[in-house]
Protein backbone atom coordinates (compact mmCIF):
# COMPACT_ATOMS: atom_id res chain seq x y z
CA UNK A 1 0.00 0.00 0.00
CA UNK A 2 1.51 3.36 -0.95
CA UNK A 3 2.20 5.95 1.70
CA UNK A 4 -0.24 8.81 1.22
CA UNK A 5 0.23 10.60 4.55
CA UNK A 6 2.95 13.01 3.31
CA UNK A 7 0.87 13.85 0.26
CA UNK A 8 -2.21 14.50 2.40
CA UNK A 9 -0.28 16.75 4.74
CA UNK A 10 1.28 18.65 1.83
CA UNK A 11 -2.03 19.05 0.00
CA UNK A 12 -3.71 20.21 3.23
CA UNK A 13 -1.15 22.98 3.62
CA UNK A 14 -1.59 23.98 -0.02
CA UNK A 15 -5.37 24.19 0.36
CA UNK A 16 -5.09 26.17 3.61
CA UNK A 17 -2.59 28.50 1.99
CA UNK A 18 -4.97 29.19 -0.86
CA UNK A 19 -8.09 29.57 1.29
CA UNK A 20 -6.62 31.59 4.19
CA UNK A 21 -6.48 34.93 2.31
CA UNK A 22 -10.20 34.68 1.59
CA UNK A 23 -10.92 34.15 5.28
CA UNK A 24 -8.76 37.11 6.25
CA UNK A 25 -10.50 39.32 3.71
CA UNK A 26 -13.90 38.10 4.93
CA UNK A 27 -13.06 39.07 8.52
CA UNK A 28 -11.81 42.50 7.47
CA UNK A 29 -14.82 43.05 5.20
CA UNK A 30 -17.26 41.92 7.87
CA UNK A 31 -15.73 44.25 10.43
CA UNK A 32 -15.78 47.18 8.04
CA UNK A 33 -19.37 46.45 7.06
CA UNK A 34 -20.48 46.28 10.68
CA UNK A 35 -18.71 49.56 11.45
CA UNK A 36 -20.34 51.29 8.49
CA UNK A 37 -23.75 49.91 9.45
CA UNK A 38 -23.43 51.21 13.01
CA UNK A 39 -22.33 54.62 11.78
CA UNK A 40 -25.17 54.78 9.27
CA UNK A 41 -27.70 53.73 11.92
CA UNK A 42 -26.49 56.37 14.35
CA UNK A 43 -26.58 59.00 11.62
CA UNK A 44 -30.11 58.01 10.59
CA UNK A 45 -31.68 57.48 14.03
CA UNK A 46 -29.45 59.41 16.42
CA UNK A 47 -27.94 58.03 19.59
CA UNK A 48 -29.78 55.31 21.51
CA UNK A 49 -31.98 56.43 24.41
CA UNK A 50 -30.64 56.34 27.96
CA UNK A 51 -33.38 53.91 29.01
CA UNK A 52 -36.06 51.91 27.22
CA UNK A 53 -38.65 52.32 29.97
CA UNK A 54 -40.05 55.65 28.77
Amino acid sequence: MPRTEPFRAWSTFIVLGRVAPFGIVAVIGGGASATLAVRAGRRAFGPPPESWND
